[in-house]
């Protein structure tokens, strides 16, 4: 029966038999052919039967196009092998083949028949090829190791076997990653029994799978039951299986064999396809590489997606009204950053801010600052004070965290109509006040333990006055711990004396100043954590 074999970006593929009729392909449930994959439209395309048996793919005004063998296409009449693309999904029509099988498990026993009309080579003994053989493997060798997908490459080596070495009915087996199963990406004109399992020889696949085996089987006698006869309701007149070798490593297995015509296979041609096997073997570590990058790519989209929204929790731009002035950065030391600041105006014209820290870096890190900000945003309106917030924070934190993962925090609130500041720190450090004269000092703190650690912990609220044109000066451990090349700390005394030297500079200009002064402390070594840093001015 005609139909497609479906093939998913993760290496899953899906059988689908073409009946009479129409059968439209998309990701609504009311299709014919539902394709669970985000890339395909609703009802991306169909495929229609001609008057002659034949079929016709048709594209549905598809967002994202719908190509057959590279080729954008609004209509065409499907030949067999012609490859599909809907979205990041490959559909292969085949005019036969599809459905006949009906294979849902391949099951590996033995049946009560020996092994003894079986030929066996091991993978040390050199291959024997005639010229011809070895001038139609070197011809197929960009074309089976090129970077493509793992089970078009597959099929594709199927194909060859059965154009050059007559097989009626092939199968390969790849040896799993994980599992004691072996996998069965491509069984082709096999079929299963009633169960729909497929049973074959143990001893045959575990001499080729485990060992690196090579093995023939001829049986011209008409009523000798060959060991391999549990794979189908047949007589196998002669067959083959090597192993997929990749260097030291079996990667899998091929089989082959013929059931209805006499000609047996010679030692050339197992020889012919185990050079074959190995040509696919540096395919299948192309496309392991392949499929290993295109993972690679999606995560690092998926973790440049998770930057872009977690840039939008900070402020987009500084804060800038009649009585303050609030400029901040981040640099991640990763792709994502555990470390978070926010500045909140309230209502009543003081200023919210907050500087905090997650223990660790990256994703899981950045996951726990997404959380502190919606606690910040969604209590800042309640008309709690600074501790009792605090501490609903460091419940919350505690409740959704185990004991390794804390944050070290610190929240005030600028009064700029009384020149004051509140704040409390959990853990953090003490903000550095920054006054109209140039002197530097740090606040004095009483230091809580830091959020997520003691759910009980009571934080104490500390006042200081800030008088006009004076700043404050917070940051995150990312800059007196960052390491030069020879892993010397930056230190708390280089940060003091940048803050000394730019104190009568304009709060963009500081920040830019220890930015700078950072980098090249750090020089060529890389960044070793987030750093975080703000300056609130009281005009």
């Amino acid at each position: 029966m005609p139909g497609i074999v479906v093939h998913y970006p993760d290496g899953r593929t899906e059988q689908q038999p073409l009946a009479s009729g129409s059968y439209t392909i998309g990701r609504e449930p009311g299709c014919e052919i539902v394709i669970g994959d985000q890339s395909i439209s609703r009802r991306h395309a169909r495929v229609v039967e001609g008057d002659f048996g034949d079929h016709f793919i048709e594209d549905h005004e598809s967002k994202n196009g719908t190509y057959v063998n590279g080729r954008r296409i609004s209509r065409h009449r499907l030949r067999d092998r012609d490859r599909v693309t809907l979205g990041a999904v490959d559909l292969i029509y085949r005019t036969q083949g599809v459905g006949d099988a009906h294979v849902t498990q391949v099951v590996l026993a033995d049946p009560p028949s020996t092994l003894n009309a079986a030929s066996f080579a091991s993978s040390s003994r050199q291959l024997v090829l005639s010229q011809q053989r070895l001038e139609l493997l070197y011809g197929l060798s960009e074309r089976l190791t090129r970077l493509r997908n793992r089970n078009e490459l597959l099929e594709d080596v199927m194909d060859i076997c059965f154009e050059t070495l007559r097989f009626e009915r092939g199968l390969i087996a790849l040896k799993p990653q994980r599992g004691s199963d072996p996998e069965w990406p491509v069984v082709r004109n096999l079929q299963a029994d009633g169960s729909g399992r497929l049973t074959i020889s143990r001893s045959l696949v575990n001499r080729a799978m485990d060992h690196g085996e090579r093995c023939i089987i001829n049986d011209p006698a008409i009523d000798m039951v060959d060991p391999t006869m549990s794979m189908a309701e047949y007589h196998i007149r002669s067959a083959m299986c090597v192993p997929i070798l990749y260097r030291d490593e079996i990667l899998g297995v091929i089989y082959g064999d013929r059931v209805r015509t006499s000609t047996t296979y010679q030692q050339d041609d197992v020889d012919f396809l185990a050079g074959l096997a190995r040509q696919l073997s540096v395919g299948l570590v192309n496309a392991r590489l392949l499929a290993e990058h295109e993972e690679k790519l999606h995560l690092e989209n998926e973790i440049a997606l998770a930057r872009r929204i977690q840039t939008d929790l900070y402020p987009h731009e500084p804060l800038d009204t009649e009585t303050v002035y609030v400029t901040g950065t981040n640099r991640p030391g990763r792709q994502v950053s555990g470390d978070y600041f926010d500045v909140v105006p309230l209502d009543d014209g003081r200023i919210a801010v907050v500087m905090a820290d997650v223990v660790g870096k990256g994703v899981a890190a950045a996951l726990l600052t997404a959380n502190l900000q919606a606690a910040v945003r969604v209590t800042l309106p309640l008309g709690l004070t600074l501790p009792e917030m605090v501490e609903r924070w460091n419940r919350l934190i505690h409740a959704n965290t185990d004991v390794t993962k804390f944050i070290t925090a610190l929240i005030g609130i600028l009064d700029p109509a009384r020149n004051r500041f509140e704040y409390v720190a959990a853990g953090h450090f003490p903000p550095f006040l920054i006054e109209p004269g140039g002197a530097v000092r740090e606040l004095p703190v009483e230091r809580g333990l830091p959020l997520g650690i003691d759910p009980t912990e009571i934080y104490v609220a500390k006042t200081a006055e800030i008088p006009p044109r004076a700043m404050l000066f917070l940051y995150t451990d990312g800059v007196t711990e960052a390491l030069c090349t020879d892993d010397t700390l930056y230190g708390s005394d280089r940060f003091v004396a940048v803050l000394q030297r730019h104190a009568g500079a304009e709060p963009a200009a500081l920040v830019a100043a220890v930015e700078q002064s950072v980098a090249d402390f750090v020089g060529d070594a890389p960044q070793s954590d987030d750093i975080t840093l703000m300056v609130i001015q009281n005009k």
